[in-house]
């Protein structure tokens, strides 16, 4: 069983965890539909983070291996070399016991051949090149040099031309033309992946908002309408309509954002530990701060976010108040107060606003704070580890492009967390309105007859406080034409919301044709009753989609059906004839015609029971006569009930009920309920005297 539909608050305030398993849980159902599409949109993401990643990467290499690549020199007797150095691919072993080497890679040597080659390390920042190769005898006479190889000091190579700059530096300047087109290559896939990745998750999400919008406004269909009347329609289309806004933001622009955060975070922890464990943990120590911020600016912006959301409401009610009214409030001259109304409530919205601003404005400008500390601390201690040759400039210069990965997710998952919270209260709203009992709308194959109508000992009341009806008794035969009479809230209009079961009764009973209506599946008991309102609803569209309300006729059953009904005369009148479109509410059209229309719908679908609900009301005489006619045509051969302020209207039906404080108080015709002189009589006096 779902909720009660009366217990349903849609306006209540909900605090919800960052995250809730339930609602998860209902959210995954509605996911995994397009769990295919969440898989690629997962597998390009992962793509899109290792592009990203690897950027910072190329650029150390193309730093350390072509831009900075300078050689050390050290002094060692070349007939006692160790076996490692011999062996060594990146040591030149130079005339004169001299050695050349890529400058920091002692690391990679054992420690005591590292300690002789810093101990006898002469001069830095030089450059290799083959003799062979390059033609500097002219200008310059290396120093350093074997029979294959020579090098230049970086001072020395300052002073050539940019020809011979370019000669000699060719396998690093082919190198850094190289890892370009392949950091080009990257950006192009790195691009390529987040606009599949935007596109596809634009996309899912879209899917998955529509499907959970057409289950929520399935439901709705379904619900009762008592849900409708204790539920204001204003309140909850907005409160619907801006919870699957906040929904689709979650799943569009948080949820797919946070596994490409987390996996950005991942891959920056893993890169940061094998660049130089050193650095890394100082660039992490500064989490459990930043946590503990969040946490704080979390605890504020909670508040003001729910301070700025009810105040928008508030205006938004007062708007839809104020423009609906607008007649009321120019007849009385009411503009100033509904001014400061709406003033109070606007200077609520900016306040909440502004503390909002303000609380941005110091969130923003921390983390700012604490990213330029964190690249301080790391230029601070990096200094210091590329003096002692144990850290290299392109190391350097990847971490802080690291640190600069690494708070943007950080900042991102921090700011979303209202946006999380947001979404899992909106996401609890909705199911809860998914939870909420509906009516049961099972079929069956079976036949029922429309026959006589019996109301038995029938309790009915729309709270706990008070009995509408009591001990209700009432047999309607079939064919009758009856009326119902009675001072206002006599229980009239309840009648005719139990027997079409828009309310269930409290005790008793009530059949058609001896079977409960309880019984009948609803859509069979509907399609038995015709209704007519006082206040009809005129949708938007043309006049034969309001008649037909989508079934096939065509357009000589049409003319026929609104013939029969008086109508015909004035919509041929209009300019598009059955294709005028109807206005927001059928404001293009009167009263009386919206009524024609109504009774024009009423006899498309040929229900066994008319039920007329004050339908004359509010007409004037010449369209009440009109419709007068239409009521004479379709009570023939069909059961009806009138309901009617107007006892003019009623003089000629079979039977005359009088209800009074729930009760039939008296029924008979029009002229021995006058013989009787009693409730019946004392309201006709009173309506003609």
């Amino acid at each position: 069983m779902g909720k009660n539909s009366n217990s349903f608050d849609i306006e209540k305030d909900i605090k919800k965890k960052v995250f809730d398993k339930v609602i998860l849980k209902k959210l995954g159902k509605y996911a995994t539909h397009y769990r295919y599409s969440i898989y690629f949109i997962m597998f390009i993401i992962l793509i899109t983070v290792v592009c990203e990643i690897s950027l910072p990467l190329i650029s150390r290499y193309v730093i350390d291996s072509f831009i900075s690549n300078t050689y050390s020199i050290s002094s060692l007797k070349v007939e006692s070399l160790p076996k490692e150095i011999e062996e060594s691919e990146t040591i030149t072993i130079l005339d004169s016991n001299f050695l050349a080497y890529p400058k920091g890679e002692e690391d990679k040597f054992t420690a005591n051949i590292r300690k002789d080659l810093i101990r006898n390390r002469l001069e830095d920042q030089y450059f290799i090149y083959k003799i062979d190769e390059v033609n500097l005898s002219d200008q310059f006479k290396p120093r350093y040099k074997n029979s294959e190889y020579a090098l230049i000091s970086e001072n020395s190579l300052s002073k050539l031309n940019l020809t011979m700059v370019e000669t000699v530096r060719l396998k690093d300047l082919n190198g850094i033309k190289y890892y370009t087109a392949l950091f080009v290559i990257v950006i192009t896939l790195a691009f390529i992946t987040t606009y599949i990745q935007i596109v596809f998750t634009a996309k899912t999400g879209q899917k998955i908002i529509h499907d959970i919008r057409m289950d929520l406004f399935k439901h709705m269909e379904k619900m009762p309408i008592k849900f409708f009347d204790t539920n204001p329609t204003g309140v909850l289309v907005t409160r619907v309509t801006n919870d699957i806004k906040n929904l689709n933001e979650f799943f569009s622009d948080v949820l797919i954002n946070l596994f490409k955060d987390f996996f950005v975070l991942l891959g920056i922890f893993l890169v940061l530990f094998i660049a130089d464990w050193r650095l890394a943990i100082i660039t992490i120590s500064v989490i459990p701060l930043i946590f503990l911020i969040s946490f704080f600016f979390k605890r504020k912006m909670r508040n003001v976010f729910r301070w700025s959301r009810k105040a928008l409401a508030t205006i938004n009610a007062i708007l839809s108040e104020s423009i609906t009214g607008m007649g009321v409030i120019q007849l009385f001259n009411q503009e100033d107060r509904e001014k400061e109304r709406f003033l109070e409530s606007n200077d609520n919205h900016y306040k909440a606003s502004y503390k909002q601003m303000i609380l941005n404005s110091f969130f923003r400008p921390t983390f700012s704070v604490l990213r330029f500390g964190t690249i301080g601390t790391v230029l601070f201690f990096s200094s210091r580890f590329i003096s002692a040759d144990s850290m290299t400039i392109g190391t350097l210069v990847a971490f802080i492009a690291y640190i600069e990965k690494f708070f943007q997710p950080v900042q991102e998952i921090s700011e979303k967390i209202n946006l999380m919270q947001s979404a899992m209260a909106s996401s609890e709203k909705i199911f809860d309105l998914m939870e909420v009992e509906t009516e049961d709308y099972s079929n069956d194959s079976n036949e029922y007859n429309f026959g006589e109508i019996e109301f038995k000992n029938v309790y009915f009341s729309y709270n706990d406080d008070e009995w509408v009806l009591k001990d209700f008794n009432l047999k309607i035969r079939n064919g009758e034409s009856i009326a119902i009479v009675g001072s206002t809230g006599a229980g009239k209009t309840t009648i005719i919301n139990i027997l079409n079961r828009f309310y269930p009764i409290s005790k008793g009973s009530v059949t058609i044709d001896d079977v409960d209506i309880y019984a009948i599946p609803l859509q069979k008991l509907r399609t038995m009753i015709g209704l007519v309102q006082q206040d009809l609803f005129i949708f938007s569209g043309s006049i034969k989609d309001n008649i037909v309300l989508g079934e096939e006729k065509s357009d000589e059953e049409l003319r026929i059906i609104s013939q029969n009904a008086n109508s015909k005369s004035f919509i041929e009148k209009l300019p598009n004839n059955y294709n005028e479109i109807m206005k927001e509410s059928g404001t293009n059209i009167s009263v009386g015609e919206k009524q024609l229309i109504a009774f024009t719908r009423v006899m498309a679908f040929d229900p066994k029971l008319l039920i007329l609900d004050e339908a004359t009301s509010s007409v004037d005489t010449e369209t009440e006569i009109l419709i007068q006619r239409s009521i004479e045509k379709i009570q023939k051969n069909r059961t009806s009930i009138i309901i009617a302020h107007r006892l003019s209207t009623i003089r000629n039906c079979d039977r005359i009920v009088v209800l009074h404080k729930g009760e039939v108080k008296e029924e008979g015709s029009h002229d021995n309920l006058i013989a009787k002189g009693g409730f019946y009589y004392n309201l006709y006096k009173l309506q003609y005297e």
